[in-house]
C-alpha cells in the first residue's frame, strides 16, 4: 500500500515540477488518487478468502461431492 502511495505522490509532484506549476495540483491529485487506490487494494486482499477465486471453490467443492 505504501508503495501505490509513494509512486502517486512521486508521479504528481515530478509533472509539477516538469510542468512548472505553483500550486501542486497534479501532487495533490495523485497523492488522494492514489490513497483511495491503496484503501481499495488492501480491503480487497483482506477479504479474499484463500486466493483462490469463487468458481474454484464451487469447482472443488462438486469435486468432493463426486459431481
Amino acid at each position: 500500500m505504501m508503495a501505490i502511495i509513494g509512486a502517486g505522490t512521486f508521479g504528481g509532484y515530478k509533472i509539477d515540477q516538469w510542468l512548472g506549476n505553483d500550486f501542486k495540483g497534479f501532487t495533490l491529485g495523485l497523492m488522494i488518487f492514489s490513497v483511495v487506490l491503496a484503501i481499495v487494494y488492501g480491503t480487497r486482499s483482506l477479504l479474499k478468502k484463500d486466493g483462490r477465486p469463487k468458481s474454484e471453490d464451487r469447482r472443488s467443492e462438486r469435486e468432493k461431492e463426486g459431481l
